[in-house]
């Protein structure tokens, strides 16, 4: 069985959530998400990880994460 190593983390930006992608992250997980458009203070700590947020939350933004085409 093969192991995923991508997660999708829908509100991304919150405080929980950023801890979670940052550590999901450093355990070699492929980590994005999506949230509002607004600035919250966890940009910073998404950017320095190098994590990519999407903006609003379309069904598509999954899609192109975990399908294979």
């Amino acid at each position: 069985m093969k192991k995923i190593k991508k997660a999708y983390l829908i509100g991304i930006k919150g405080v929980a959530m950023t801890a979670l992608a940052v550590i999901l992250k450093e355990k070699g997980y492929q980590v994005t998400g999506s949230d509002k458009p607004e600035q919250f203070a966890t940009d910073i700590i998404l950017n320095k990880h190098k994590i990519p947020v999407k903006v609003g939350f379309l069904r598509n933004n999954l899609l192109q994460v975990f399908c294979v085409y």
